[in-house]
């Protein structure tokens, strides 16, 4: 069944097609469609195209988040493309993305109930609220930067000034290596959290298209990964 993507504008498609463009010259690399069945460790990096949801066999069972999880946790890199990740899926039964974790505090969905907290200690920046009330509200346009030891494990990569960001890592998730910087560091928009012997790889970011600012920084970091074969994580 095909899976509703969300917070995000970039397709599995125009992932495929310009991850193919930029990862021409790298010889060992090998790109492949898959489904989540077909989820096991021969596969280097997986990229999850759909933002905050992904495809769930079981919603009761969380039997995809726990593949998923085992995955990570046995040495792969794990990419999500935007949004609280973890928080919506997509089921067999239902042809809309759902909550994963359905809890409302104070009139709003908090993004601590969710699996990506539970499981990998993930808080991330979202909108806020005075009384109930919206007062601002992601993505928001924010200035990054990156320290030396950021490049250690992104490579040189062209940052523009600034970024539109959309529930980003803060410094409240338990462990995590930032690969780009908001001002004053209040949030972390590309970072890497360890868990087991893999990583997740986060992009708190507004991916709104495929010639967006913030999809090519992403694609350069993976790129850049791919090419020194991780070996700096």
């Amino acid at each position: 069944y095909k899976c509703e993507k969300k917070c995000t504008e970039v397709t599995s498609g125009m992932w495929n097609l310009e991850l193919k463009r930029s990862l021409a010259n790298i010889k060992f690399k090998k790109i492949k469609m898959i489904s989540v069945s077909q989820l096991d460790h021969s596969f280097t990096i997986i990229i999850n195209p759909f933002g905050d949801v992904f495809p769930e066999k079981d919603p009761k069972m969380h039997t995809t988040f726990y593949a998923i999880r085992d995955y990570i946790k046995n040495g792969g890199i794990f990419v999500c493309t935007g949004g609280a990740f973890f928080i919506h899926h997509n089921t067999i039964n239902s042809p809309k993305s759902e909550w994963a974790i359905k809890s409302i505090v104070n009139g709003v969905q908090s993004l601590k109930e969710s699996l990506f907290y539970f499981t990998f200690g993930a808080e991330t920046t979202g909108n806020e609220y005075i009384q109930n009330q919206l007062v601002r509200q992601e993505p928001i346009e924010i200035e990054i930067y990156q320290k030396e030891e950021d490049k250690i494990y992104t490579g040189n990569i062209q940052l523009p000034q600034n970024i539109k960001r959309f529930r980003a890592l803060t410094s409240g998730t338990s462990d995590y290596i930032p690969f780009i910087r908001q001002k004053n560091d209040e949030s972390f928009p590309i970072a890497a959290i360890p868990y087991g012997k893999g990583y997740i790889i986060h992009a708190g970011i507004d991916l709104s298209s495929d010639s967006s600012n913030e999809f090519k920084i992403l694609v350069s970091i993976i790129k850049n990964l791919l090419t020194s074969k991780f070996k700096n994580l």
